[in-house]
């Protein structure tokens, strides 16, 4: 074994040197820009979105690619070195069992691997944790997403094994374990949890390792692999043809699609108070119409009423969203998404300010990038109250971007809500709620040069403008447990003001409907001076032509059914016939060459499951023999039996040239 390792590592290490030279080199670069971004902000006093060189999407997708290309390379070059005259034989032959022998090379190849890929990259994690070096927060748990990508490597690294190892053509069955591994890592830039990627990616490696450990034992052939190997096999195969069908049927789908099937409606209020009904259409058409429906014309061209060309049509609005059990955590839409550690806040006085997914808020030098403090509430945690000494984090702030710090702006704890002062590095109290109420949320907004405050807490809604006077006061309700969308409409009248209530989900009764939208016009006191309940809006219309329904009837059954509404319900149902027509051609071919009774029946359970896919991987994993045509009956039979498939026939024996030199056996 040890020999086995050694003689691997001597034949691939440039390989891995070379690897480790332009995996080096995409680090530095990522280093120069970070810092050349950082500087030029530093002049501009605007925004960059380089934020964190270990969360840059752009380092994380070079990573990932390079990753896997090398690994891909590498396993395919540990089986190639083996394809010259004798080679492969006299590997197979040592006194050694072919596992033993594969997992000297698998361990070779994976130390090599880690060599090259993973010293650069701890390298860059180590020089990014020292202080001085990046001006943004650090914690070790930034490091997993760029570790999670570097095992996407070892996954092609079995890829690349399996391609070299299967006795097929490149655009068939070799490209399976590539295939499979090109699906996991694409599925991984959408996963939402750091546990989900890893699973994603231990499961598809441990396929590809199952594929490549049965491919082994047999020199790349299917008929002869373990029951294991065989189904491992036939799982990367058939991902990899879906893979193949979906992007057909995409290209399909793009090619003769229309446009124009798809619209939604909302409500909007209108600079007077009036509440407008706004459908939107493909190819940017909007209608604008009133609650009843009727559309809205200009008096003076007599013509319908478009947005583009009413920009001041709506009145200003303050949105904000109710979270009735706060919490100073939020997350990213990806796992590796930056704002689940912070989220940028402001510029000011050539500092940076985060807000960290603990709620504190953390200044950065942009010259020195040294931390300069921290801003955290005053209150504390008290027993059976909210936790007052972090801040609570608005749903808007995992998108937020870095800006230039002009006025104070607001954020909150749990009970308090406070004016922040960058230029001071102080926080002004600016509220703060009664017992046994809580914050539940908060937004801020410019418009008409106001930027004002909507705090919204589980009693109460308040509305502050620039000057942080109290502009409205009242009460929530109804409850924010059934309308957790709170919308705040300036109206041109003065001290007047429209509340929009909204749910964000269905009721929990057993209507499951969602709640009907709620508007109150108020005055600044908090008096009511109208309220009602808004009809229903129509749910978001699309309308799939032809094309698009009939690509969903090659969608393998095994896929989970998304909608049984009545446009898709027929094509859901057809979905069975292409999958039906592939079992029984792939029962047809299992006749033909002679499969056994439980293979056809396996296989035709895999192609009911997987239709199209399934077949195509079918008929990429067998080895079909070359066939000819038989001298008795003229059909195609194949070489490597003695007798015909169609009539029994032996093969005739080969035509006398006179060079025998042994008589044939006589029968007594």
């Amino acid at each position: 074994m040890k020999q086995l390792i050694l003689k691997e590592l001597r034949e691939q290490y440039k390989v891995a040197l070379i690897g480790m030279v332009v995996l080096a080199a995409s680090l530095i670069f990522t280093l120069v820009n970070y810092g050349n971004c950082l500087r030029e902000t530093m002049q501009q006093q605007t925004f960059f979105d380089n934020f964190h060189p270990l969360l840059n999407h752009d380092l994380l997708l070079r990573v990932a690619i390079f990753c896997a290309i090398f690994g891909t390379l590498l396993g395919w070059l540990q089986i190639r070195a083996e394809h010259q005259p004798g080679l492969w034989a006299f590997l197979v032959h040592r006194p050694m069992k072919r596992t033993r022998i594969l997992q000297g090379k698998v361990m070779a190849g994976l130390l090599l691997y880690a060599g090259a890929a993973g010293m650069p990259l701890l390298g860059f994690v180590l020089w990014v944790s020292l202080p001085g070096n990046v001006a943004a927060p650090f914690g070790w748990a930034m490091a997993l997403p760029l570790a999670t990508f570097f095992l996407v490597g070892m996954v092609h690294y079995f890829g690349g094994m399996l391609a070299g190892l299967r006795k097929a053509r490149w655009y068939a069955g070799r490209g399976a374990g590539v295939g499979l591994a090109v699906v996991a890592t694409l599925a991984l830039i959408e996963v939402p949890e750091l546990w989900q990627a890893v699973l994603l990616l231990s499961g598809t490696g441990c396929v590809l390792a199952v594929a490549v450990w049965g491919n082994f034992r047999t020199g790349g052939y299917y008929q002869d692999q373990p029951v294991a190997g065989k189904a491992a096999l036939a799982l990367a195969a058939t991902v990899s043809s879906f893979a193949l069908v979906w992007v057909l049927l995409g290209v399909l789908i793009y090619a003769f699609s229309s446009r124009g099937g798809h619209s939604y409606t909302r409500y909007e209020m209108s600079r007077e108070g009036k509440i407008l009904r706004v459908t939107h259409r493909d190819l940017g058409e909007t209608d604008i119409a009133d609650v009843n429906g009727r559309t809205l014309i200009d008096e003076k061209s007599g013509q319908k009423i478009h947005e583009k060309d009413h920009p001041a049509l709506y009145a200003h609005n303050h949105h904000a969203i109710a979270n009735d059990a706060p919490s100073v955590k939020w997350t990213g839409r990806e796992f590796y998404a930056h704002s689940r550690f912070f989220s940028p806040y402001a510029i000011g006085n050539k500092t940076l300010w985060y807000l960290t997914a603990d709620g504190r808020m953390v200044g950065y030098d942009g010259i020195t990038r040294h931390s300069v403090g921290a801003l955290a509430p005053h209150g504390t945690t008290g027993e059976g109250a909210s936790d007052d000494s972090h801040f609570l984090l608005p749903h808007y702030y995992s998108t937020l971007s870095f800006i230039s710090f002009g006025q104070p702006r607001i954020l909150t704890s749990a009970r308090t809500a406070y004016e922040v002062d960058l230029d001071r590095r102080q926080l002004k109290p600016l509220m703060t709620v009664s017992d046994g109420d809580v914050i539940l949320g908060f937004s801020e907004r410019s418009s008409s040069g106001d930027t004002s405050a909507l705090i919204l807490t589980r009693r109460t809604i308040h509305l502050f403008n620039q000057s942080r006077v109290r502009k409205l006061d009242l009460p929530y309700v109804p409850a924010p447990t059934e309308y957790a969308q709170v919308t705040v409409y300036l109206l041109d009248q003065p001290d007047v003001f429209a509340v929009m209530f909204e749910s964000m989900g269905p009721r929990k009764d057993e209507t499951g409907g969602y709640p009907l939208p709620h508007v109150k016009w108020v005055n600044a006191d908090g008096s009511i001076r109208e309220a009602r309940d808004l009809p229903k809006l129509p749910d978001r219309n699309y309308q799939p032509n032809i094309v698009e329904r009939i690509a969903i009837a090659f969608i393998p059954p095994s896929i989970p059914i998304w909608s049984w509404k009545e446009l898709y319900r027929i094509w859901n149902l057809l979905r069975i016939v292409p999958a039906i027509l592939c079992a029984c051609v792939g029962w047809w071919l299992g006749r033909r060459n002679q499969f056994s009774r439980k293979a056809q029946v396996v296989w035709a359970l895999h192609h009911l499951l997987f239709g199209l896919p399934g077949l195509l991987a079918f008929l990429t994993v067998h080895d079909w023999p070359v066939k000819v045509a038989c001298p008795a009956c003229k059909k195609p039979r194949a070489v490597d039996r003695n007798q015909c498939e169609s009539c029994g026939a032996d093969f005739a024996p080969p035509a006398k040239t006179g060079t025998e030199i042994f008589a044939p056996l006589s029968a007594g």
